[in-house]
Order: C-alpha cells, then structure tokens, then sequence
C-alpha cells in the first residue's frame, strides 16, 4: 500500500462541479424572417452588440456600403468586416429593418441587442416566442446544416539533407 501525499489527499477530498442539465437539447433562438422571398433563419443573440451577416446569405445584386466600426469577438479577435448594410425583411407579414455589418467569417444572420432593443422586442425563453410590435412569435432550433464550415490549416515544411 503506497501512501499519498497530504497536499494530494485534499485534492482528492474536495468536491467536483458538475453540471446537470439536457444536453441533447438544442437552445430554442432563431427566429424566420423573409428577405426577399428567400425564409432564413437568424439566430438572436443579447450577447452581441452589432447585428452581423455572413455575406453568402445575402444576394449577389446587395448594395453594400463601407463598413463604419470595427468588430471585434468575445475573445477579443477582430472580425473582419467586407461591408455594411440596411436590409428590410418580414416576419410574418411585418416588416422590419437593421443596420448589418457584413463579413466572411460566420454564415449566418445574427440579430444582437441592437435590434432587440431597437424593436423593444421580449423574448419569453421559456415559451420559445418573441413578442415585437404586441406580436408574438415562436422561435426555432438551430436548423440542421449539411454545410463544412472552411478549416484552415497552416503547412510547415523543410528539407533536409
């Protein structure tokens, strides 16, 4: 029998956090909204102050103007930005509009705080429903993608001899 350490024995006496929770469940925060004939879904997120566009959601025809911030990440890593621009879309039968900054870096549309308070929206994250203009709205899942985000990886290579 091997003996152990103090300072290891209280390392094995204190107590581990778990978490507890479903974790098969998906969050329930995209909301459909209609641009231009075309359904998207657009993830809402209180944790992000600029709503943000990835540029291969939006038509090739999209009038883009210079881009008026910088962005940057939670982590603090510059998002680079192409354009910005003001999109008009529905949900449902009413129409809103945002000011989006627009990048290649995520590809999605992303509703920040911006527009939620802009709208003076209430999201009910029990019920899944935002509620705009006295309207409530049910929300979504993620929705499914066959998609492969890019992965870059950086190749280091010499010859020796």
């Amino acid at each position: 029998m091997s003996a152990v350490p103090e300072d290891k024995k209280s390392a094995q006496q204190e107590p581990k956090v778990q978490v507890v929770g479903e974790k098969n469940r998906k969050k329930i925060t995209y909301l459909t909204i209609d641009y231009k004939g075309k359904k998207i879904s657009a993830l809402l997120d209180t944790g992000c102050e600029v709503s943000i566009v990835g540029r291969r959601i939006l038509l090739a025809d999209v009038e883009l103007l210079p881009p008026t911030r910088q962005l940057f990440a939670a982590n603090r890593t510059r998002i680079p930005l192409l354009r910005s621009m003001d999109m008009q879309f529905a949900v449902r039968e009413e129409t809103f509009s945002v000011t989006l900054a627009v990048t290649d870096a995520i590809d999605e549309l992303i509703l920040g705080i911006d527009w939620l308070s802009q709208n003076a929206a209430e999201w009910d994250f029990g019920k899944g429903e935002l509620t705009l203009c006295g309207k409530r709205h049910p929300l979504q899942k993620k929705p499914a993608t066959d998609r492969v985000r890019r992965v870059y990886a950086a190749v280091q290579s010499a010859f020796h001899q």
